[in-house]
């Protein structure tokens, strides 16, 4: 548990996300919002990887 609150304390919102986070970004381009959504790649990641990027 200590881990995963260490890991959300590096997320640039706080927290990391859960099953269900995972769920709606893999739903979200089916959904009409995202009609005009085409070849995107989707991070559900609550932004870790902007933390990461170049090292």
């Amino acid at each position: 548990m200590q881990a995963l609150r260490k890991r959300g304390a590096q997320c640039p919102t706080g927290k990391t996300g859960d099953a269900w986070n995972g769920a709606n970004a893999a739903l979200h381009p089916t959904s009409d919002e995202a009609a005009c959504v085409v070849g995107s790649e989707f991070l559900a990641d609550g932004g870790i990887t902007t933390r990461f990027q170049g090292s």
